[in-house]
């Protein structure tokens, strides 16, 4: 049997996780629908700076591509989303120039 392995949870459902975590920053705006590992949106430029200092995405006419991998845990979600919400609070905080 398959006694000690786990079944994997479906490709979606971190990255589902982050889009519902997100869905509560006013500053996020999703852009695409999950259908993958993927999600798509676009923050404040200074958030972005922000974010880059300790995570790796990309980024393409302005619009933040974040991938959820395999083994991304709802804990390793989490903890990307708090530090989203962080970094456009702080970015909405900023006095205009």
């Amino acid at each position: 049997g398959d006694r000690g392995h786990r079944k994997a949870p479906p490709p979606t459902a971190m990255p589902a996780r982050l889009c519902d975590l997100l869905s509560e920053v006013a500053e996020v705006r999703l852009t695409q629908p999950v259908e993958a590992n993927a999600v798509f949106a676009v923050i404040p430029p200074p958030a972005i700076e922000e974010l880059r200092r300790d995570w790796r995405f990309n980024l393409r006419h302005g619009e933040v591509r974040w991938m959820c991998s395999w083994d991304t845990t709802p804990d390793d979600v989490d903890a990307f989303a708090a530090a989203v919400a962080r970094a456009c609070c702080a970015s909405s905080q900023e006095p205009v120039r």
